[in-house]
């Protein structure tokens, strides 16, 4: 079987636990004002691989995962535009070796793989870009309806949930809007993490590059402050849920 990568990096540590092979899909569907690599959209761009070329290249770092308590994490792209070939690969590494699997995703999915690929996923890192749908489609193109119900389906299946949320001030800050993504939060039962970045502003360049031009360009990223208080408002949101 054969799929379409962006890139992959043998030993990475901030996509997941441990160290971990992280592979960046071809293709998605999303136009994310905040994309670092819109160069990854293109769905025909990219380079043809194996499934067998990747467990080559998985293979000699087996032992620095193992120690880590690391393993492979699948992002994009968007990797649910690719799920027979993660399904394969997910399915490989754990009958091989045991390696844990991660995905990194929006949710936008293809319904008929959605519970095949969950089965063989032992951590989502689910992106949430904002909680209003129509905030959503302004930011992303897309309405957020069938992510919401991709990582709501992951929680009933079992799979542990990180929340991904990133801060493009003026636009994922608001404060109602954070506490809507806590009060949802607090119903995802397999919830186990808060992940709050701040966009990257190389994102302006990298569309520049393409002959794009973003729309954060007069944007700044937020600071650690503004960070921390968005955090700080999810969080509360999330125990004032659990508490009624």
């Amino acid at each position: 079987m054969k799929g379409r990568i962006f890139t992959c990096n043998p030993l990475v540590q901030t996509v997941g636990p441990g160290l971990r092979f992280h592979i960046v899909l071809q293709g998605c569907t999303l136009t994310c004002h905040h994309c670092t690599i819109p160069g990854s959209w293109n769905y025909f761009g990219g380079t043809e691989v194996t499934i067998d070329e990747l467990l080559s290249q998985i293979e000699p770092h087996l032992e620095s995962y193992r120690s880590s308590g690391g393993g492979i994490t699948i992002s994009g792209g968007e990797p649910m535009l690719q799920a027979p070939f993660v399904i394969e690969l997910f399915k490989q590494c754990h009958s091989r070796w045991s390696l844990h699997t991660v995905l990194d995703t929006a949710g936008f999915s293809l319904l008929d793989f959605t519970k095949p690929l969950l089965t063989v996923t032992d951590l989502l890192i689910f992106n949430l870009k904002t909680f209003d749908e129509q905030k959503h489609i302004e930011l992303t193109g897309h309405s957020n309806q069938s992510m919401l119900y991709f990582a709501e389906t992951a929680a009933e299946i079992g799979v542990p949930i990180h929340v991904k949320h990133v801060i493009i001030p003026g636009l994922t800050d608001d404060e109602n809007e954070l506490r809507s993504i806590g009060q949802w939060i607090a119903q995802i039962r397999t919830f186990e993490k808060l992940i709050i970045e701040s966009y990257d502003p190389n994102c302006v360049m990298r569309w520049n590059e393409l002959g794009l031009i973003s729309p954060l360009h007069a944007h700044h990223p937020s600071s650690p402050k503004q960070n921390a208080l968005a955090e700080q408002i999810i969080q509360d949101a999330i125990n004032q849920s659990l508490q009624t």
